[in-house]
């Protein structure tokens, strides 16, 4: 069979990864990473400005689902942070995955030999790793008895860095 190019990928079908625990989430946000710059002007010359690289600065990341019973690592790790009732801030940092995941396997020229196997399998397409992350802000869309929604909570993360491993 002839190759055919990698299907574009969904932003659906995804999976954060905490250790070897797959957690699920709806939505993952700020998923972002940039070199922060310096400005400075050309001495004698006020019409050159060189943009000069300072460090590398990762976005807050967002983490929404549906609320859940209290009984899964995630929420654990996020109540010892946020729900201390002695006010005394313990912070834990850890580490996790998000992996966008397909269901071709591409090869090294990042070409699907076979897209219609009998049996399906997912793969992780592209795969971010998040170091040194701990929560700083729980929240939960709003309780409305006139709507017909499911009830989503979000954790907001501060990290030290995002890496795209694959």
């Amino acid at each position: 069979m002839a190759d055919v190019e990698l299907p574009l990928p969904v932003v659906f079908f995804f999976q954060v990864k905490m250790g070897n625990n797959s957690i699920p989430f709806q939505e993952v946000k700020g998923l972002e990473y940039q070199v922060e710059t310096q400005d400075v002007v050309s001495g004698g010359d006020n019409s050159t400005v060189y943009h000069l690289p300072k460090s590398k600065k990762c976005s807050d990341l967002i983490l929404s689902r549906a609320v859940t019973k209290k009984s899964d690592e995630f929420y654990d790790w996020c109540s010892r942070h946020l729900d201390n009732p002695d006010g005394f801030l313990n912070i834990e940092l850890k580490d996790f995955q998000i992996v966008l995941l397909s269901t071709s396997e591409p090869d090294k020229d990042n070409k699907v030999k076979n897209p219609k196997k009998e049996k399906t399998n997912v793969f992780p397409l592209a795969v971010w790793s998040v170091k040194g992350a701990y929560p700083y802000k729980w929240s939960m869309n709003n309780l409305d008895a006139m709507k017909n929604e499911i009830a989503i909570e979000s954790v907001s993360l501060k990290v030290q860095s995002i890496t795209r491993e694959q």
